[in-house]
C-alpha cells in the first residue's frame, strides 16, 4: 500500500509542476555560476590525468676533449626512459576515472543549491503576486469608502478625525502596494539573473495543493534512495581508497631503462643501462595521510546520512504543522468580511474606527495565511528536492 502511495506522490509531484520543473530545469541549464563551476571541475578532471603516463624520454649527449698524451676526444650518448612501477599506472587511471565521477556528483550538488534558491524565488514570486492582488482589491475598496467619506465630510456629516482616518488608511494600503511591487520587481530580477540573464516565462500563478498522506519514515527512505550525495560520498571513498593504494606501492622502486654509447680514441663502448630508485624518504607519512583522508570521508558520510534523515523528519513535521495552521486560519476568516462590515457601517451599526479596526484584523489573518503558505511551499521544495532533481535529470 505504501509503495502505491509513494508512487502516486511522486507522480503528482511530476504532473502538478510541469511549468515549475521546466522553469527550474531552464535555470539549471542557463545559470552562469553552474557553467563556471562546470568548467572548473572539467579542469580538475583533466589535471587528474597529468601523471597517468610515464615521463618523457631523456637524452644526454656529451663531448669531452682530450689533453696531455691523449689525442682526440670522448663522446657519450645516453637515452633513457624513466617509469614508475607498472601497477602504478593502472591505479592512477582508476584515480582519474574516480575523480571524474566525483566531479559529476559535485556538479549535481552545486545544482541542488541553485535549484533550492530558484525554488524559493519562484515561491516568493507567486506569494508576492497574490499579495499584490489582495492589496489592489483592498485599495479599490478603500478608495470607494474614501469617496463616500469625502462626500459626507464636505457635507459636514462626519468629523475631520474620521476623514483623516479614511485618508490615512487609503494612503497606507497604497504604500504597501507600491512596496510589494518593488519587491516583485526585485524577485523578477533575481530570477532573471539566476537564469543567466534570460527573462523566463512563469506559466503558473499559484502553488499546488499539497497533501501529505504518505508515511514519514517510508517517504524519507525513498527520498534517501534518490539522494545523489550518498553516491558522491561512495565515489569519494573509492577515490581515496585508490589514492591510499597508490601510496602503499610508493615504497616500490622507480626505474629508468635505456641505451648508453661511449666513444674514446680507438675504442667504442655501447650497451643497455638501467637505473632504479631506493624509496627511503619521499614516501614517508604519505600512507598515513591517505588513510586519514579516507577516514575523514567515511565519517563525513556517516554524519551526512544521520543529518539527512533528521533534517527530512524536521521538514516533514514542519510541513504537517504548517498544513494544520493553514486550515485553522482559513476556518477563521470570512470571505465576505469587507461587505458585511461595509453594510454595518452604512447602517451605522459600527463607526468608521471600528470598521477599519475589524478590517485590519481580517487583512492581517489573510496576509498571515499567505505567509504560512509561502513557508509551507518553501519547506516542501526543500523536502522534495531529491525528487525534483531526479525528475529533471531523467526528463527526455
Amino acid at each position: 500500500m505504501y509503495k502505491l502511495v509513494f508512487v502516486l506522490f511522486l507522480c503528482w509531484s511530476t504532473s502538478y509542476s510541469l511549468s515549475y520543473d521546466s522553469l527550474i530545469a531552464q535555470i539549471l541549464h542557463n545559470n552562469k555560476d553552474i557553467k563556471a563551476y562546470s568548467q572548473y571541475l572539467a579542469g580538475v578532471s583533466i589535471e587528474s590525468k597529468f601523471n597517468n603516463l610515464p615521463p618523457d624520454p631523456q637524452v644526454n649527449y656529451g663531448i669531452m676533449s682530450g689533453s696531455g698524451f691523449t689525442s682526440g676526444g670522448k663522446h657519450e650518448l645516453i637515452v633513457m626512459q624513466p617509469f614508475e612501477f607498472p601497477t602504478v599506472y593502472s591505479i592512477k587511471s582508476d584515480i582519474a576515472s574516480g575523480q571524474n565521477l566525483v566531479n559529476k556528483f559535485k556538479l549535481m550538488e552545486y545544482k541542488r543549491d541553485i535549484a533550492l534558491i530558484a525554488g524559493n524565488l519562484i515561491v516568493n514570486y507567486l506569494f508576492q503576486k497574490k499579495l499584490i492582488a489582495n492589496y489592489e482589491l483592498r485599495m479599490s475598496n478603500y478608495e470607494n469608502i474614501f469617496r463616500t467619506i469625502e462626500q459626507r465630510f464636505n457635507k459636514s456629516e462626519i468629523s475631520i478625525l474620521e476623514y483623516n482616518k479614511s485618508k490615512s488608511s487609503l494612503a497606507f494600503i497604497r504604500s504597501k502596494l507600491n512596496l510589494a511591487n518593488i519587491e516583485l520587481d526585485y524577485i523578477k530580477s533575481a530570477i532573471i539573473n539566476l537564469n543567466g540573464g534570460i527573462n523566463p516565462e512563469i506559466d503558473t500563478n499559484d502553488n499546488p495543493i499539497v497533501k501529505l498522506d504518505s508515511d514519514r519514515d517510508s517517504l524519507i527512505n525513498e527520498l534517501q534512495k534518490l539522494d545523489f550525495n550518498n553516491q558522491l560520498y561512495d565515489n569519494e571513498k573509492e577515490l581515496y581508497e585508490n589514492k591510499l593504494s597508490l601510496t602503499k606501492i610508493g615504497w616500490l622502486p622507480n626505474f629508468s631503462l635505456g641505451y648508453r654509447f661511449e666513444r674514446e680514441p680507438g675504442i667504442d663502448f655501447s650497451g643497455a643501462q638501467i637505473n632504479f630508485s631506493i624509496p627511503i624518504f619521499e614516501n614517508q607519512h604519505k600512507t598515513s595521510k591517505a588513510q586519514s583522508d579516507l577516514s575523514y570521508i567515511e565519517l563525513r558520510q556517516q554524519a551526512y546520512k544521520t543529518n539527512f534523515i533528521n533534517n527530512k523528519k524536521r521538514l516533514f513535521d514542519k510541513l504537517k504543522l504548517l498544513e494544520s495552521n493553514i486550515s485553522v486560519q482559513k476556518e477563521i476568516i470570512n470571505n465576505n468580511q469587507f461587505e458585511l462590515l461595509q453594510k454595518a457601517l452604512n447602517l451605522s451599526q459600527i463607526n468608521l474606527t471600528e470598521f477599519y479596526y475589524e478590517n485590519t484584523i481580517y487583512y492581517d489573518i489573510e496576509d498571515s495565511i499567505l505567509q504560512i503558505e509561502k513557508e509551507f511551499h518553501q519547506c516542501y521544495n526543500e523536502f522534495m528536492i531529491e525528487n525534483l532533481l531526479y525528475n529533471i535529470n531523467n526528463r527526455k
